[in-house]
């Protein structure tokens, strides 16, 4: 057959979803040197097709290394891995287009985008520093991206706050930059210079509703007369606004409304903000959870570990539970001891997940013992580098309690603090903070309910495993009588007794929740019994939680 005849049934074949046949003749024009860039292209469009991703990826890798100064196939093969959540091998991609193109700032870009998402902080600052100095188009954003990377997981603040502060020199009113920097005042405790940059954000756009609803959350309303109130139902009114400002908006009035005490009107808008919410998130698998909450208590057994091998002798320290339990008063609580030093959410189990023992638990029995040490001792050190000097550091990510038996894995000595709340607070309080999509339950009463069982499940069968490495701080008796709860948590923690531990509100720290007010207040009460302003409204807790 004439190269024109193989091209032209090729063609065929692919118009006919005959994707198989398409990529055989294909193939044979390749092999007979025809158009090689080209058929190279059809090859990745038919495997793109057909849903073989992996072969795409391997003609891709083909076009990057025949044509190495063709950025776009560099993009094309990383985006396949990052569609895997691949992002190291993705990473990889822009490293060898670097390497033949160094003076590439674009590439510089993305390569540092792909190293963050794979957890190599540093070497992201490095590649984005990189693009800076050859030139890369908006460097106002590049300083961002970098000072988010210090921010977020360097802990290295005054490094973001001159980044984002040359941001706004090259670009003074890029408002990313300016919202950056009223998080990080927020979050040090300085309500004055937070509100300074959200009110000069909302002079430069009046349409930035995301800001609006940020001011909101930062001020405790008390006068339903408030203009905040106003601006926000002005806002959510308007027929022209999007999905996800309507959401910001429902949330945002029904917090100024619980603030005012017309509890009734703000679970309506919570209520709305969940609805739609639940519209962007990927849906609850009630199934799913049980089956994740099994393979637990299955895989992690008394017999699994008496046949482990000894891992690390390191004593760290885990704070979990459900989210809005109260980890985060508890963390901040330790930190004002001399001895401790939070270390805020870690995502480095939630990593090992996802990237590296999959499926999770099974997988761990294919690590040999030497592997299981290196994994303990990169999170150890991933420690001393953020908090260099530190003698403890807190691991304060509540859903750490899903990782319980591979954390105790591989620090067997390891201590874990359950903060746990009375039940129907803590569901509403889930219920009431827009999550995000990774916490998929968060939209629904039942789904919260049913989350919640299963995290109960899965924590007795710890606790019957490690009872001793396992101490329940109850929020509610914590702000009850806080002086003898701090007690008995220090001495779990073999710490000595300080004052000043009683005094958390005051320490010069920043605070990475969604509960950075509640914590720079002294102990208070209020959120104890919180349910009962709502009774009438949580039927489905009220159901699943009769007892």
């Amino acid at each position: 057959m004439s190269v024109r005849s193989l091209l032209k049934s090729a063609q065929q074949a692919e118009r006919s979803g005959r994707y198989a046949e398409a990529e055989q003749l294909y193939l044979q024009l390749l092999n007979q040197r025809f158009q090689p860039e080209g058929v190279l292209n059809a090859l990745v469009n038919v495997s793109i097709k057909s849903n073989s991703l992996t072969r795409a990826g391997e003609y891709l890798s083909q076009l990057s290394v025949r044509f190495p100064h063709k950025i776009s196939y560099c993009e094309a093969l990383a985006s396949l891995y990052a569609r895997a959540q691949n992002w190291s091998a993705a990473a990889d991609c822009y490293d060898a287009f670097i390497t033949q193109n160094p003076g590439h700032a674009d590439a510089h870009y993305n390569y540092a985008y792909n190293l963050k998402q794979a957890g190599n902080y540093q070497q992201a600052i490095d590649s984005y520093q990189a693009a800076l100095d050859n030139q890369v188009r908006q460097p106002e954003e590049v300083l961002t991206n970098m000072a988010v990377i210090y921010s977020e997981h360097l802990r290295l603040e005054a490094k973001a706050i001159e980044r984002l502060e040359q941001a706004l020199g090259e670009a003074p009113s890029y408002i990313p930059a300016m919202f950056n920097l009223a998080t990080l005042y927020e979050e040090e405790g300085d309500k004055g210079r937070a509100a300074e940059y959200y009110q000069a954000i909302l002079k430069l756009d009046p349409s930035d509703h995301g800001t609006l609803a940020r001011v909101a959350e930062a001020q405790r309303v008390s006068d339903l007369d408030a203009p905040i109130i106003a601006q926000l139902q002005a806002v959510l009114k308007a027929p022209s606004i999007d999905n996800m400002t309507r959401i910001s908006m429902n949330f945002a009035l029904g917090k100024v409304l619980d603030d005012c005490g017309e509890h009734h009107q703000a679970f309506k808008y919570y209520a709305d903000g969940n609805r739609l919410d639940r519209a962007t998130t990927a849906k609850y698998s009630r199934t799913d959870q049980e089956q994740l909450v099994q393979d637990n208590i299955s895989f992690f057994t008394a017999q699994w570990f008496a046949r482990l091998e000894p891992v690390s002798d390191a004593k760290p320290i885990f704070i979990c539970g459900m989210f809005r339990s109260g980890s985060t008063l508890v963390e901040q609580i330790l930190a004002s001891h001399s001895s401790v030093t939070a270390g805020g959410e870690r995502d480095y189990f939630v990593r090992l997940d996802s990237e590296i023992i999959s499926p999770y638990p099974a997988a761990i029995d294919g690590f040999a013992p030497s592997s299981l040490q290196a994994i303990a001792k990169q999170y150890l050190e991933e420690l001393a580098k953020a908090f260099p000097g530190a003698i403890c550091v807190t691991d304060k990510r509540p859903d750490n309690f899903l990782y319980l038996g591979l954390i105790k894995a591989l620090f067997p000595n390891a201590r874990i603090i359950h903060s746990k709340r009375q039940v129907l607070d803590n569901c509403l309080s889930v219920y009431f903070l827009r999550a995000g999509t990774s916490v998929s339950y968060a939209t629904d009463l039942g789904d919260i309910a049913h989350y919640y069982k299963q995290y109960e499940r899965l924590m007795a069968h710890w606790e019957s495993l490690f009872t001793d490495d396992i101490y329940q701080l109850s929020y509610d008796e914590l702000v009850v009588d806080p002086e003898s709860q701090i007690r008995v948590l220090l001495g779990f923690l073999e710490l000595p007794w300080e004052p000043a531990c009683l005094e958390f509100h005051a320490i010069e720290n920043r605070v990475k929740t969604a509960s950075i007010w509640q914590v720079r207040q002294p102990f208070y009460q209020k959120s104890s019994g919180r349910w009962k302003n709502y009774e009438g409204d949580i039927t489905v807790l009220l159901d699943a939680f009769g007892d």
